[in-house]
This record gives structure tokens, sequence and C-alpha cells, in this order.
């Protein structure tokens, strides 16, 4: 008897075969609240989980050079709020890592990498620490995953790093 679910991602096919409307949300205990959302009645696009929320500004920037990436690029996400009221203060009994979550204009560094879509929507991409580095290249254990989980007979799929002589690091399938 749900009326709505609010999910990570906005999932038409999962909505359809649960009868549930779905609302999109993303945020995490840093942030206090979903800080990227989406409201009824927006209409927003497959897999985005939304738009800035209200009392939070939001910054998508290469990790390479920092600069924001235009629409249709994909970046770090960063996240911009009054601390002690849409963002954490600290983290307790430890300043090194409280001042290492922050860039040098006050943004938290969410450690997620995301898309910006053409239209402004947000799509998550993953997690910047699940990026496995074979030989110098970032490959993404999340991309990985999905397509894993496509092939016939697999259930469940997870990607890790394994140590390896030349690369530094391989790719491990379960």
């Amino acid at each position: 008897h749900f009326r709505q679910w609010t999910m990570t991602r906005i999932e038409p096919e999962q909505s359809k075969k649960f009868g549930v409307d779905y609302l999109a949300g993303w945020g995490m205990t840093e942030v206090l609240t979903q800080a990227v959302v989406c409201d009824l009645g927006m209409n927003p696009p497959p897999r985005t989980m939304g738009r800035p929320g209200i009392g939070y500004q939001v910054r998508i920037v290469d990790e390479t050079t920092g600069e924001d990436v235009e629409p249709g690029g994909a970046g770090h996400l960063l996240l911009g709020g009054i601390r002690g009221h849409s963002i954490f203060v600290e983290y307790d009994g430890d300043a090194k890592a409280t001042a290492e979550a922050f860039d040098e204009h006050g943004y938290f560094r969410t450690g997620d990498r995301v898309h910006l879509r053409e239209n402004g929507w947000i799509e998550f991409s993953d997690r910047i620490k699940d990026v496995i580095k074979v030989g110098g290249e970032g490959v993404s254990a999340a991309e990985i995953e999905m397509v894993a989980a496509q092939v016939k007979g697999v259930d469940e799929v997870a990607v890790v790093a394994k140590p390896h002589e030349i690369t530094g690091q391989a790719v491990c399938c379960f």
C-alpha cells in the first residue's frame, strides 16, 4: 500500500514493476539530508537523482583541472552549504580529515563522480574511491559490475582491485 518511494535515482522500469511512484534524492551523513533531489511533478529523466536542493550549492568539477564541467560532462560532486546547518561541522577528533574534506572555496568533497546532463539534471556515476588504477588509468568498478550483471546466469557481482606487478592493480570480478 505504498504511494511513493524515495530512491537514489529515477528507475521507470522499477516504478512500473512495483506500481509505485519514485522520488529521487541523494544525500550522505555529512550533508544531513538529501542535497540533490527531484520533486513530484518535475518529470525527471530516467537514471537521474535530481537537481540541487534548497540550501545547497553544487559544483561538478573535472578531477584533473578542478574546473567546473560543462553540461554533458562528468566530474567530482562538490557541495556548498552552511556548516552546522546543511553540512557537517567537522569529523570529531580528526582535524586533518575535516580539512581534507573541503576544498579551498569551502565546498565539501563528496567522493562521488556524477554526470551533469545537458538539461541540468544530475546522474550518479560511481564513487571516486571505487576507481581501480590499472597502469595509471582509472577503471570504474561500478561500470564493470553493471556490465557483468547483464551476463546470463549472473545473479550478483562485485568488482575489486587486486595487486598486479606490472600495472599496479588489476580488476578482479566475483
